[in-house]
């Protein structure tokens, strides 16, 4: 019988042909579809565990053929071997009855057979190589595509397309516009990965392994994954050898196989923002950096006795009950500063996380939500740079001595003198820098809370810079004060005026446009009210406890009003 290596379905017919010749029956199947037969047997997922004895007991192996068992003459032997050795039979299809290698013609047809697969296996590989090779010449696709990518067929016969992939190409662009729109520091390629893994957002193995029709293994996102495919020059659609862009060899520029998913401003901004993360950090910005873990007031709440900053790992009784708590540990650890921390404050985690939201939401709840959005611009700039760079490559090789003969001296000029014109184009058109617009996202901050999870809800806080005092004492509202530090906010004094002193006139509504120049601002829209928020100094906002409707105000509250406090 000639070698069966056709489709799954024949390879299945053919073994249980071969083991019901033998007087057998098959108990289990080991598929591994999806593995090379060129990987070792032991290491396969669905054999391996048979051969390392975790399966169970089982009288033999059946296999389509010798090939199918290694494809190599060392991984045929060895699992020859191992089978024997354990009193276990071996039977293929492409051999009469169960192989029997102490009979010297058996031995001689097993080796024979496997020498055959390795020989195909070498061939294989080598046709392989040069595939590749001749793709990367040609600037055609060739190998897995990268996240964000995935190939097509426009017909069954025709090439393979690389094209965009709208979920993965919509993950990337939310880590972008996050990334580039924060002026805090705080959201960063570890928090990214951190949302994405929260939101059981698919790594880009599952992501592949779906495109590919097979069932994702629940992979997770890691920090070095997501910098790279965000810095990857495969974003801009070029065709890369691990990790440098390939030339063509016509016309010496970038090799492109697919279209880009952002242009090369953005791409720029993104190496900008991200590449200095990988160097070591001060203290002040790892003190900034966005926590993991989900507690509303991570790194947010302060001791009002000594400052230090409170953390939820004590615990509090409530109606009988002992329930995580935030408590100022200065004292116990030694913290300098917190030696007369006594008593230190401590107060349940529900509670105060309820208070925090409660006056959060009564002082921004009702404002529109706005978002900022990275405009890259024209984008001439980079293009110009890029044909100069081309040009640097032309004139090194011409100095190489490559464009010495007569017919490659006139190709060196056709491509010298196309890249200049290309360039006086470019620079006749107008140069749009990129920068930042603020657009409205057609929520308020109240429809964002009730949506986001624990780690969302702080960001947010980090946002609107929430700071939270505890001090010691009986009654829980009494005892904290919560403060927003935001850049200058207009719509806060218009509060002031309105609540802390009736006898002033209403002010005005704040009207000041929506649209940003690429520095360091952010933009706060409030009920009423719009304001634009530019860099520091910053004001400090007392968000008071809300009173209730038709309640008269407190002495306390009538005393301290709600407007800003130095």
């Amino acid at each position: 019988m000639v070698g069966p290596t056709g489709s799954p379905e024949k390879q299945r017919d053919f073994i249980l042909e071969a083991v019901a010749k033998v007087g057998g029956h098959v108990i289990a199947w080991a598929d591994d579809w999806e593995v090379s037969g060129a990987v070792d047997p032991l290491r396969r997922p669905a054999l391996g565990p048979w051969l390392r004895e975790e399966m169970g007991p089982y009288n033999g192996l059946a296999g389509a053929s010798v090939e199918r068992i290694g494809r190599n003459v060392r991984d045929a032997l060895n699992t020859e071997a191992m089978i024997t050795e354990a009193g276990r039979l071996l039977v293929t299809a492409d051999h009469e009855g169960i192989w029997d290698l102490t009979d010297p013609a058996q031995e001689n047809d097993f080796m024979l057979k496997a020498w055959a697969s390795q020989m195909e296996l070498r061939n294989i590989q080598k046709r392989n190589r040069d595939e590749s090779k001749r793709a990367k010449t040609a600037g055609r696709v060739n190998g897995a595509p990268s996240y964000g990518f995935m190939h097509v067929r426009a017909t069954p016969t025709s090439k393979v397309e690389r094209v965009i992939d709208q979920e993965a190409h919509g993950v990337l662009l939310e880590c972008v516009r996050r990334i580039l729109s924060d002026t805090t520091g705080t959201v960063t390629v570890d928090g990214e990965i951190a949302r994405l893994n929260r939101a059981g957002v698919m790594c880009p193995s599952d992501r592949l392994a779906v495109l590919y029709g097979r069932e994702p293994q629940g992979g997770r996102w890691h920090r070095k994954t997501l910098a790279h495919i965000l810095c990857s020059e495969n974003a801009l659609g070029f065709h890369t050898v691990k990790g440098k862009v390939q030339l063509s060899a016509e016309t010496s520029r970038p090799v492109r196989v697919a279209p880009e998913l952002w242009d090369r401003a953005t791409h720029e901004a993104l190496k900008a923002k991200i590449r200095p993360e990988f160097r070591k950090l001060s203290p002040e910005v790892k003190a900034e950096r966005f926590s993991n873990r989900p507690v509303l007031l991570s790194k947010r709440a302060d001791c009002g006795n000594c400052g230090n900053g409170m953390t939820r790992n004590g615990s509090s009784r409530t109606k009988g009950k002992c329930v995580p708590a935030y408590s100022c540990q200065g004292r116990a650890r030694g913290i300098p500063g917190s030696e007369e921390c006594s008593p230190a404050p401590i107060m349940a985690g529900a509670i105060l996380d309820k208070i925090v939201e409660t006056r959060f939401l009564a002082r921004y709840g009702a404002g529109q939500l706005m978002r900022r959005i990275y405009e890259p611009g024209t984008g001439f700039g980079s293009q110009i740079a890029e044909l100069k760079a081309v040009k640097a490559r032309l004139l090194a090789d011409r100095q190489a001595g490559i464009y010495d003969e007569p017919e490659d001296a006139e190709t060196f000029q056709q491509q010298f003198k196309a890249c200049n014109a290309e360039i006086r184009e470019l620079e006749k058109q107008p140069e749009r820098p990129g920068g930042w617009i603020t657009v409205p996202t057609g929520e308020t901050v109240a429809d964002r809370w009730a949506r986001e999870d624990v780690q969302g809800r702080r960001e947010m806080l980090i946002e609107h810079g929430v700071r939270v005092e505890v001090r010691p004492g009986r009654n829980a509202e009494d005892r904290v004060t919560v403060t927003a530090e935001i850049p200058d906010d207009p719509s806060a004094e218009v509060l002031a005026v309105v609540e802390g002193d009736p006898s002033r006139p209403e002010a005005p509504p704040v009207e000041t446009p929506v649209t940003d120049t690429p520095t360091d601002r952010t933009s706060v829209r409030l009920a009423g009210s719009t304001s634009l928020v530019q860099g520091p100094p910053v004001l400090r906002i007392i968000l008071p406890r809300p009173e209730a409707p038709g309640q008269v105000p407190s002495r306390r509250t009538r005393r301290k009003g709600v407007g800003l406090a130095a």
